[in-house]
């Protein structure tokens, strides 16, 4: 065989049409879901960096003022409208079920893990380009100490006792549309108000125990909690929230260390 030169793994895989199959195959092994995601972050991303860049440069009082509105609807159409519905059916679970699935999906369909209440809400917030300090501690308390860190002071954290649901959606469409983190008795979400119909959206631990987007007035975990009442946050209302979002600083824990 001395004499016959070998020829390369390359040119016989191109001759044997080979290298189109293997390309296909290495295509299969990447999760469609998470790069439809990455996708839509990024978009987010690349928004707020223009605004970031506009921010720097207008620097008066009524131009700083107009560009926060137009982050605010934005956000709100980016969450409500985009980011939500890519977790849609995303298994609920909870860390203290044992033998179950991790709770902090760090994106939908992700393999071997569901979604707790509160790991929904930071992740939702998280892929709409808000930083945290500490994202586990945000995900780990109860909802009034979330609820408290999302505003610039106490004081526009709302509580409702004893109110039904339909009471609820029209004190909060009362206030106009917008975007709110609500906690429950025992479970936290996010309350989307247009056009005064009031939206639920949330990881639910109740039946069918996954993500959903629902009437306000129709949903069980909201009833669940009349007795107990609700803890409201709006977000993005003020400069507090908005302004970390533009310039990228992390929203710091108000709750007990």
């Amino acid at each position: 065989m001395r004499g016959i030169t070998p020829i390369p793994l390359t040119a016989l895989f191109l001759a044997l049409g080979l290298v189109p199959v293997l390309t296909a195959v290495a295509d299969e092994t990447e999760d469609p879901t998470e790069q439809a995601h990455d996708a839509l972050r990024a978009e987010i991303a690349e928004k707020r960096a223009e605004l970031h860049g506009r921010w720097k440069q207008e620097r008066t009082r009524s131009e700083r003022q107009a560009l926060r509105e137009e982050a605010r609807a934005y956000l709100h159409g980016a969450i409500a409208d985009e980011i939500v519905p890519a977790w849609l059916g995303q298994p609920w679970t909870m860390a203290v079920i044992k033998d179950g699935l991790k709770p902090n999906a760090e994106y939908p369909g992700q393999p071997g893990r569901g979604i707790s209440c509160s790991w929904f809400v930071v992740r939702v917030l998280q892929d709409a380009g808000l930083r945290f300090a500490g994202a586990s501690r945000f995900a780990g308390t109860i909802s009034i100490h979330f609820a408290r860190s999302m505003v610039s002071h106490k004081k526009q954290v709302e509580r409702y006792s004893y109110v039904t649901p339909a009471e609820l959606e029209q004190k909060l469409a009362a206030k106009g549309d917008g975007l709110y983190v609500v906690g429950l008795n025992c479970h936290i979400g996010f309350i989307h108000v247009k056009d005064g119909e009031a939206k639920f959206m949330h990881s639910s631990y109740v039946d069918p125990y996954e993500v959903v987007l629902e009437p306000l007035t129709e949903s069980l975990a909201i009833e669940l909690s009349e007795d107990a009442g609700y803890v409201v946050a709006p977000l993005f209302h003020d400069s507090y929230l908005i302004d970390r979002w533009i310039t990228g600083n992390a929203v710091p824990f108000k709750g007990p260390r």
